[in-house]
């Protein structure tokens, strides 16, 4: 019965400890998909695909994803090898830090960006000769700059025009002004009604598409690099805020593989945890057993010498 109770306790705190570590798995991989889906977002979205630590989430989400799917199958397995769960908790723990720094990279990468394009662009509008004195402001209002002369010279040809789009020519690539900004310049100017990037100007992609017609095409709208600064530090701060929430789930996946690896689960050991007195009692029972036998075995002859 007692040897009975020691396998039991050990199957269950082999199960409990091998649950831990799958579960743990199992929050490390979600979150490695969070990374990964944050990275992919933020390098496709028209603001941030220039951010410095976008590449960084993305390869710390595949990382992290890996690690997880690794927990998983080892809980599932029930592998009790501690140089693999040693390994286990160390590169969980690597990850975990990674994704600490990751994080505060990404908040201080967007913040420090956005700081610079609103202080370079407000320094534009102050100097008489309206450039930006930061590069990445400087080369987003150069690559407006040039659309603008586009949109100004095909007008002077077609008065009619109210967008660089309908520029005859425009579709060949050849005619087209190449910027890697231009997508960002029609994003804002469609989402926030804007004209220019540092200084207000006309629209010049005709965005939104319902709003601009021949009688306001000239106007001048409000600047847009206010309204690029404040989403780009928003969603940096999501991007961050990802990050950080992965950290509990690399920190429970290391503490449970460290639990396993140096509090493995009791092996079975022949009468341990019996009561002494029980034992003793068993082996009284076993000699008075053995003893009726032999006497069976000799016959009555054997009892009357006995007791002669």
């Amino acid at each position: 019965f007692g040897s009975s109770l020691i396998e039991a306790s050990w199957v269950m705190e082999s199960a409990r400890q091998h649950s831990c570590v799958r579960w743990s798995g199992g929050a490390a991989f979600v979150a490695g998909v969070g990374l990964i889906y944050a990275g992919v977002v933020a390098q496709n979205d028209a603001v941030m695909n220039d951010t410095r630590p976008m590449p960084f989430v993305l390869a710390t989400g595949c990382a992290t994803a890996v690690l997880g799917v690794t927990a998983i199958c080892l809980g599932l397995t029930c592998l009790n090898r501690r140089a693999i769960l040693a390994a286990l908790v160390v590169t969980a723990l690597v990850l975990w830090m990674v994704c600490l720094l990751t994080g505060g990279y990404a908040l201080q990468a967007v913040v420090s960006d956005a700081g610079d394009m609103d202080a370079a662009c407000e320094f534009a509008q102050r100097n008489s000769r309206g450039q930006p004195n930061a590069n990445t402001p400087a080369e987003i209002q150069a690559a407006f700059d040039e659309v603008k002369s586009a949109l100004l010279r095909c007008r002077e040809a077609h008065p009619m025009a109210v967008s660089l789009q309908n520029c005859p020519g425009f579709t060949d690539k050849d005619a087209q002004p190449s910027s890697p900004h231009l997508p960002m310049l029609e994003w804002a100017e469609s989402t926030f009604v804007c004209g220019g990037f540092c200084k207000p100007s006309i629209p010049v992609f005709g965005k939104p598409t319902s709003y601009v017609t021949e009688t306001n095409k000239g106007e001048e709208r409000p600047a847009c690099f206010r309204d690029v600064a404040s989403t780009l530090r928003w969603r940096g701060g999501l991007v961050s805020i990802v990050a950080f929430m992965a950290t509990p789930a690399l920190l429970s996946t290391a503490f449970a593989a460290c639990w396993l690896c140096c509090a493995p689960p009791p092996r079975r050991r022949d009468k341990y945890g019996q009561d002494p007195a029980l034992l003793s009692s068993d082996e009284s029972d076993q000699d008075e057993d053995t003893n009726e036998m032999e006497m069976q075995v000799a016959g009555p002859s054997s009892v009357r010498e006995f007791r002669w």
